[in-house]
């Protein structure tokens, strides 16, 4: 059996290896930077990492809920690239949203890519039938005006 101090050693030892104390000043620095493959990428090592040590200590859980509060920036960010117009973004748009439904899904994130991608086809139908509609109420009273034979003039004389 380990005693109490030996296993905040270890614990400390895991932070200390490799950097994976400075990881979430790192992911800030990533995120902020619009590397999100690198971003993924360093989550992806330090939850293998912390899986392959099992320790369950109150410094560990902590140092998993700040990394858990960079994965929600990170997810909320990539959202947000989402619903950017590709003339905002800073790449060009079809690359960037490729980038970010990747990232989405190794995130794990794959329902709310669904469910944004099936809510903007839902907005862009919308809109496209609202201008069929208006376009086909536009021809319709086009045609009907000039198929109506000339209003006859009133002579009062």
């Amino acid at each position: 059996m380990l005693a109490a101090f030996e296993v905040e050693d270890m614990e400390a030892d895991i932070l200390s290896a490799d950097g994976l104390k400075e990881v979430p000043e790192d992911l800030d620095v990533l995120i902020a930077q619009r590397d999100f493959e690198g971003a993924v990428d360093l989550i992806d090592d330090v939850n293998s990492r912390l899986d392959e040590a099992m320790l369950k200590s109150p410094l560990i859980r902590e140092y998993r809920i700040r990394v858990d509060l960079r994965v929600k920036q990170l997810t909320e960010t990539l959202m947000q690239e989402l619903l950017a117009p590709p003339e905002r973004t800073m790449r060009s748009g079809n690359k960037s949203v490729r980038t970010a439904v990747m990232q989405l899904i190794r995130l794990g994130k794959s329902a709310q890519v669904r469910l944004h991608f099936s809510y903007r086809k839902f907005l862009k139908l919308n809109h496209s039938f609202t201008y069929l509609a208006l376009s086909l109420s536009l021809s319709l009273s086009l045609s009907l005006s000039l198929s109506l034979p000339p209003s006859p003039s009133l002579n009062l004389a």
